[in-house]
């Protein structure tokens, strides 16, 4: 950006770092809300009659593997989901493949009809 003043690029660079520590913030909060609603979600499962072992292998999910399932589901590849979560692709593909042995799983497809089915996402209506 020639002729633009240093002083204008760095003001720049710490509103687009404002704006993603922002962003990570409003994520971890995301998280956590879905941490408790999963928990809460089984809670009335095992008052109404118990936990199936499906409502098991979420609730042993890690914070991080949700978050990756659900970027998986929303369907980002394993790069964009690492991009997302700024993490490196290399930690993205482990999670997702300990996902995959967790819930017993062999394939993208299958991993978002598990997130589907336990509603880490929601299905657009339409």
């Amino acid at each position: 950006m020639k002729g633009m003043p240093t002083g204008s690029l760095e003001s720049y660079a710490r509103r687009i770092q404002d704006l993603r520590e922002r962003n990570r913030k409003i994520c971890e909060a995301l998280d956590s809300e879905l941490m408790r609603l999963s928990a809460l979600r089984s809670e009335v499962r095992r008052r109404e009659g118990g936990v199936s072992s499906e409502d098991s292998q979420l609730n042993g999910l890690t914070r991080r593997e949700l978050e990756v399932l659900r970027c998986i589901a929303e369907g980002c590849s394993t790069k964009e989901a690492a991009m997302r979560l700024a993490i490196s692709f290399k930690t993205a593909a482990c999670h997702r493949h300990r996902l995959m042995q967790k819930v017993g799983v062999h394939g993208t497809g299958a991993l978002v009809r598990f997130a589907i089915a336990h509603r880490v996402v929601a299905v657009p209506a339409g």
